[in-house]
């Protein structure tokens, strides 16, 4: 028996156990495994508009939060019912505006790069503008700070998609610069383009552009953040082709897929990388979305195909433990972490 060695399309057609085409299979310890299938949850409610972003964010108290953004509202998912808990007036939102969230403590936070940082500090209460805070198209948490990239605001010279800005050291509230509370701004200006995604990597930050990367680390006054240049040949094509695995980064980069652990990029050199990029369609390669399965160990990128229209259609996934690839067609708007029932000595089954 020839064990399959995973989807390998760019790999020579006689390889022993090379899987040339694909149809819905992950790559797992034991082999080749069958996707997942759709399934509708009963009763849940459908959103009015298309999904622009998602998340579930965990307070301090374990307590869940599921908020799906749309282009002109917020909602959270209460049972099996959107909750809207939009600011009041709703938002004006944008033809590619997408939500992105973290959260600070207690704090929900989202940002969608047409409106001020957004905040809810309790179940089940309404979004309101952080007052002080910018129009932004990514927020990070690290360091006690809330990190914020591709700023709109008067104190960064309005439109900079290549600005950067930070809260006041453990103050979401906050982002009026000031020495006593090291709220700061800045320009990543060492190579050309805007800042595409953002994720943090132990205590520090992750700034990529479409061909860089900055990692950038809290050091106190004067400077507050530094941010070196580690690379200008390799960035992130989209904030959401970024998967954080604890320990590093895994991106999709203009040319290749890429591991970057802090120290420096280096190619995935198993991924199929000349396959890809002749079947993503590269007009909205910009709409990437990952997720990454911890328990599995599988990373997930959801792409769109040439004639798509800019829909997310298919997906590789990457098994992190056994280097191998697989391929699903399974057509999504967004991506949340599933939260099953915790099982204890009550509820365990007989």
């Amino acid at each position: 028996m020839i064990p399959l060695a995973g989807f390998m399309p760019d790999a020579d057609s006689t390889t022993p156990g090379a899987l040339t085409d694909c149809t819905n299979l992950v790559p797992t310890l034991r082999g080749m495994a069958g996707a997942p299938t759709p399934m509708d949850v009963p009763g849940l409610a459908q959103l009015p508009d298309e999904c622009r972003g998602g998340a579930v964010l965990q307070r301090l108290d374990k307590l869940a939060r599921v908020f799906v953004g749309t282009r002109n509202k917020m909602f959270e998912l209460s049972g099996t019912q959107y909750v809207d808990q939009s600011r009041a007036g709703g938002y004006a939102g944008s033809l590619e505006n997408r939500w992105r969230f973290e959260q600070f403590g207690n704090a929900s936070l989202a940002c969608n790069e047409t409106e001020q940082i957004q905040v809810s500090t309790g179940i089940g209460t309404a979004f309101a503008d952080i007052p002080q805070s910018p129009r932004a198209r990514i927020i990070v948490i690290a360091s006690g700070f809330v990190l914020a990239f591709g700023l709109n605001a008067t104190y960064v010279g309005g439109d900079r998609p290549d600005a950067w800005a930070c809260s006041g050291l453990y103050d979401h509230l906050t982002w009026t610069p000031s020495d006593s509370n090291q709220a700061a701004f800045g320009y990543l200006l060492n190579t050309p383009g805007d800042v595409r995604a953002a994720k943090r990597l132990g205590n520090d930050v992750v700034a990529y552009k479409e061909n860089s990367l900055y990692l950038g680390r809290f050091v106190g006054k004067p400077v507050i953040w530094q941010w070196d240049l580690l690379s200008s040949n390799v960035g992130a094509v989209s904030a959401e082709a970024v998967i954080d695995v604890g320990t590093a980064h895994l991106f999709i980069g203009r040319d290749n897929f890429w591991l970057f652990d802090g120290a420096r990029p280096v190619p995935i050199k198993s991924a199929p990388r000349e396959w890809f990029f002749a079947n993503c369609d590269a007009t909205y390669r910009y709409r990437i979305r990952s997720h990454f399965d911890q328990a599995k160990n599988l990373c997930w990128w959801f792409y769109p195909t040439p004639g798509s229209g800019g829909a997310l259609t298919n997906a590789l996934v990457y098994n992190l433990t056994m280097d191998r690839w697989g391929k699903v067609q399974l057509p999504i708007e967004t991506v949340l972490q599933y939260q099953g029932a915790e099982t204890n000595y009550d509820n365990w089954p007989a």
